[in-house]
């Protein structure tokens, strides 16, 4: 055992701790131990016993040596488990060479017989923790800084099939600086697997996180941010669109037995456009729960490239500047356009300028479920497809009380299932299905005119279309349906402007002649009130729907040509009479007035001051009656008095009336001669309040 001991050693190969595969098995410790080396190739712990478990604990491990094994073309760390288990707890782990290439990697564990378990320490170098070759790693409540964490190979640059390696992080914070050319903060390559259930990644030089090639990541209450680390510059032809360029991973890159001259240098895992992702993916599945990703103002939350299979469990996506979703990244690597599946479920929130960027014509399903919150266009370019490849079609559903805000002219079909789309601007849809009360929302306009239409080559299902209009203009927004439209929908419209101009007709909705769809209005009773009318909303026969306010009237008969009339004997002069109060406004034949203009005809047929005063005087004919029926009922009295009626002026929809109040007084009686008088004075408080059928009161 090394325990309570400082060792340093200077000479080529020259390790602190080895244990080779011919000395005995069991546990090893070094409790308290300082190990510090410095020579070529010298590592502070090298385990290569399958056998053996060494115990670290409370201790260090530095090494400034140069450590690539430039012969067999290798990594080696200022930790390395070959074979054998490593604990390492309240440990420091670091490599403190003055280069920032391949020899400053702090832990290697690579082999199916290599295994490391660490806790509560330190891991730091340029080359970070890599792990290869079927190794399994544990860590928690830690930190790896500087270079980040590298997972795996790509097998298709490997003369070998490497098994997968497995990482487990809980806890644990990742860091790559920009110094250390790391592409990503954590790369997993290969098959491998990562598991995170908490901690921060940070930083990267083009990815907080990278899949590729089969990789399995589930990330939990991670939070994944480019930090404080500029833009990692593009090098040579690494910024293209799609990302790896052709010649990325030049020779040696990925080589056997992992990075190589040349992996993830000029001409390699570049930023695209100078760009940063949180999390990369390209033929990979990553699984995020209760995550935050934040992308800069260049790049993207995420970008998957073909085969990439990505599941957002809560948690958020935020690119305010940028993509939240840009498709098309590691194309060299992915010859086939195998489709892309992009779920956002369980109250998942997704903001940013475009919600899905797509860079390549490759295959994508986008869905939002159970709650999902997504705001951000969805966006197309227009580059031709990489030969010998197909292009697909870019498919978005939404289910599960999903929303999603933005507009779009790049999705083949959209299926809305109790879920809604909050349409920003004009936008086109090749396949446009609801169902089970699936919503699209006209946004409302700020300002008048800037009304939207949305063109779909077909409309099926059953939903529901929010839409406004500007009565006063004659604008509103619109339903264009170029092709095919069946199933029953309902229209609900809001209005924005006061009286129309005309009595024209808004147009709402056209269809295809012959098709089969209907439409119905969805505010109250079948009608939407607008200025003094009420309006409908009727078909034409020719697929538009409009809303209409009044029936054509008939076209007025010939006038009959008066007849020799036969003299009249003079007729007396009638009496002038009183003439009666002018009756109230009647509507025009056919037209149904608003509820605003019901209650002011309402109001000026049978003006409510009229009836307070009759329940008022009311009241006091009453204390009259008593005081008739009673010379000495004079006094101070109190009377309250309550009163339901139901009126119909024939000008608006009957109402009923409820007044209600009390009056106070005090009277005396004055004999005079032949009968008496009565003086007295009263005060008094009453209210009305009218309800509307249907349209509320006050």
């Amino acid at each position: 055992d090394w325990n309570n001991q400082s060792i340093v050693k200077t000479g080529e190969r020259q390790h602190g701790i080895h244990i080779q595969g011919s000395d005995p098995g069991g546990v090893r410790t070094a409790s308290g131990t300082t190990i510090k080396v410095s020579g070529r190739q010298a590592q502070g712990i090298l385990l290569e016993n399958p056998a053996a478990e060494l115990q670290f604990r409370n201790g260090s491990v530095t090494s400034s040596g140069q450590l690539f094994d430039d012969d067999i073309r290798r990594f080696l760390g200022t930790v390395t488990v070959k074979a054998g288990k490593l604990v390492a707890d309240h440990a420091t782990l670091a490599n403190v060479g003055d280069t920032w290439d391949d020899d400053g990697i702090a832990l290697y564990v690579a082999g199916e017989q290599a295994q490391a378990s660490i806790a509560d320490s330190t891991l730091q170098g340029a080359g970070g923790v890599q792990v290869e070759r079927g190794a399994n790693v544990t860590v928690q409540r830690s930190a790896i800084v500087d270079g980040g964490l590298h997972i795996g190979a790509l097998q298709s640059l490997q003369p070998e099939d490497l098994p997968p390696s497995r990482v487990v992080l809980r806890d644990t914070n990742v860091t790559a600086v920009p110094a250390s050319g790391a592409p990503a903060a954590v790369s997993v390559l290969g098959a491998s697997e990562l598991t995170l259930d908490g901690g921060h990644i940070t930083g990267g030089r083009a990815a907080g996180v990278a899949a590729m090639q089969g990789a399995v990541v589930h990330l939990q209450r991670a939070t994944i941010r480019r930090g404080d680390a500029p833009a990692g510059g593009g090098v040579p032809g690494g910024a293209v669109p799609g990302g790896f360029d052709p010649g990325g991973f030049g020779p040696g890159g990925f080589g056997p037995g992992g990075f190589g001259p040349g992996g993830f240098g000029p001409g390699g895992f570049g930023p695209v456009l100078d760009g940063w992702y949180g999390v990369d993916v390209s033929g990979s599945t990553v699984e995020l729960a209760q995550s935050i990703v934040e992308a800069p103002e260049l790049g993207a939350a995420i970008r998957v490239g073909r085969g990439a299979r990505v599941t957002v469990s809560g948690g958020s996506l935020s690119a305010p500047h940028g993509n939240v979703i840009e498709t098309g990244g590691a194309r060299r690597f992915a010859p086939q356009a195998a489709p892309l599946s992009i779920t956002l479920q369980a109250g998942a929130h997704a903001q940013g300028k475009a919600l899905l960027y797509r860079v390549l014509p490759e295959p994508v399903k986008l869905t939002l479920t159970g709650g999902a919150d997504a705001q951000g266009d969805i966006v197309a370019t227009e580059l031709p497809p990489i030969p010998g490849t197909s292009s697909g079609p870019l498919d978005v559903a939404l289910a599960s009380q999903a929303r999603w805000t933005g507009a779009t002219r790049a999705v083949d079909s959209l299926s809305i299932d109790n879920a809604t789309w909050v349409m920003t601007d004009n936008s086109n849809v090749g396949a446009l299905r609801l169902a089970s009360d699936g919503s699209v929302d006209f946004q409302q306009p700020a300002e008048a005119g800037r009304f939207k239409v949305l063109t779909v080559n077909t409309l099926a299902g059953s939903g529901l279309f929010r839409m406004n209009v500007f009565a006063d203009l004659g604008l509103s927004d619109k339903l264009v349906v170029m092709q095919d439209a069946s199933g029953q929908h309902r229209l609900w419209v809001r209005n924005s402007g006061s009286e129309p101009a005309s009595a024209n007709t808004l147009l709402l909705v056209q269809t295809p002649r012959g098709s089969a769809a209907t439409f119905t209005l969805a505010n109250k009773d079948g009608k939407v009130d607008i200025g003094t009318y009420r309006y409908r909303l009727a078909a034409n026969g020719n697929g538009q729907w409009s809303l209409v306010g009044a029936k054509v009237p008939p076209a007025p008969k010939p006038a009959p040509q008066p007849g020799p009339q036969p003299p009249q004997p003079p007729q007396p002069q009638p009496q002038p009479q009183p003439q009666p109060e002018a009756p109230a406004p009647q509507p025009p034949a056919g037209r149904e007035l608003s509820a605003a203009a019901n209650a002011a005809v309402n109001t000026g047929g049978v003006g409510l001051a009229s009836t307070l005063w009759y329940a008022e005087s009311n009241a006091l004919s009453k204390r009259l009656g008593e005081l008739r029926l009673n010379p000495d009922a004079g006094g101070a009295w109190g009377r309250g008095f309550a009163q339901r009626q139901q009126l119909d002026n024939r000008a608006g929809r009957r109402f009923d009336q409820k007044v209600a109040g009390f009056e106070l007084g005090a009277d005396h009686a004055v004999a005079v001669a032949g009968g008496r008088w009565h003086l007295g004075g009263l005060a008094g408080y009453t209210r009305g309040d009218r309800g509307f059928t249907g349209d509320g009161g006050g």
